[in-house]
């Protein structure tokens, strides 16, 4: 059962037999798993890294073509931690660095770092860029209702792709009342100039009738937690997407469903992953027939992303 988040695919001439290929780490299953795909088709899975034991929450290519990935030598992970840092750990389990939320915002929450050195934060209703000596040069704040969640990525033109959610009500999907996961790409300026809801493309999942009749009839708590989301709270959370990134145009892909800048998605207890054209909004490739245990999301850095030496110190 597939039940993904991080995600990329693969181009480099570390392993050049992998080109093309779809890399996504695993939380109910361990390790990383390699997808070959032929025709939008999974030719090939092979389960790797599984020796280690660990739950992999993301997965990068580095511009050498080697995999990044939480755990592996002698690279560092950036966390938010419950005390409201983010926290640079080292495969010692050593804090290499801190970062505290700017003022006015009350936590880091979930941080990824960028290609300018910089930290990406999401808070409540807030995301956030910091440099490393912790002053904040970019804000986006929610002001329509919306919850923000899970992940959040800047794209190549410069833009935020943030993951989000609200409640709604869809009496043709559901008789309940739905938290329906969406898409926002808001500008430099803090502007949203694209925005995708899911509820809006259900018939283009091409679901079963029988997970048809059980979104309709609602899920219930048992039956979402045995599906590997979380409880419901307000609204029936029934897709719960974990995580959305941007297809590179280093990839490389020469199928137009995998073109540079549409969005490969993934929806947690639905086990399913898609990729959303951009100029279409239309859902043009899924998968959601293959064994990857939940997948979600974490980074593992090296110091070409993050310069350690210019961390703060963790005292």
């Amino acid at each position: 059962m597939i039940a993904p988040s991080g995600l990329a695919f693969y181009k480099g001439k570390l392993f050049p037999k992998w080109n093309g290929n779809l890399l996504a780490g695993a939380l109910r299953g361990i390790g990383v798993y390699r997808l070959e795909l032929k025709n939008g088709k999974v030719v090939t899975e092979e389960p790797l890294l599984t020796d280690r034991k660990e739950r992999i929450r993301d997965v990068r290519v580095g511009p050498d073509g080697e995999p990044r990935l939480v755990g592996e030598l002698p690279w560092y992970v950036i966390i938010g931690a419950p005390d409201g840092n983010a926290y640079a750990i080292d495969v010692k389990g050593e804090v290499a660095g801190k970062w505290a939320p700017p003022e006015g915002i009350r936590a880091m929450g979930y941080t990824r770092p960028l290609e300018n050195g910089n930290l990406l934060g999401k808070n409540g209703k807030s995301v956030f860029e910091i440099t490393q000596e912790g002053k904040l040069v970019w804000q986006y704040t929610e002001k329509e209702g919306r919850d923000l969640h899970h992940d959040q990525e800047r794209l190549a033109n410069g833009n935020t792709l943030i993951v989000c959610n609200k409640d709604i009500m869809r009496p043709e999907i559901s008789k309940k009342l739905l938290t329906d996961d969406c898409l926002l790409e808001v500008d430099k300026t803090g502007k949203i100039v694209w925005e995708w809801q899911t509820a809006d493309h259900f018939n283009e999942f091409g679901f079963s009738d029988e997970l048809k009749a059980t979104i309709m009839n609602g899920y219930g708590e048992k039956t979402q937690i045995a599906m590997g989301g979380s409880p419901a709270t307000k609204g029936m959370d029934w897709g719960h997407m974990n995580a959305a990134s941007e297809i590179p145009a280093s990839a490389g892909l020469t199928d137009p469903r995998f073109k540079a800048g549409n969005i490969i998605a993934s929806y947690r207890p639905l086990s399913t992953l898609v990729v959303i054209d951009r100029q279409t909004n239309k859902i043009v490739w899924k998968i959601d027939d293959v064994s990857i245990g939940q997948d979600r999301k974490s980074t593992r850095l090296n110091s070409s992303h993050t310069d350690i030496s210019r961390m703060p110190s963790s005292a």
